[in-house]
């Protein structure tokens, strides 16, 4: 079977392309939310 009719996934970045690393725009990773991941 060929499936032909697929939508795609949204784009999602796993870094802040902003910048902004304030303590209330972080998102929880592995449990905590001082594990912030900076990719630089």
């Amino acid at each position: 079977m060929i499936v032909t009719n697929q939508t795609e996934m949204p784009i999602n970045p796993i870094f802040n392309p902003e910048g902004d690393d304030a303590i209330e725009n972080r998102s929880i990773w592995f449990g905590n939310t001082t594990n912030l991941m900076q990719l630089v």
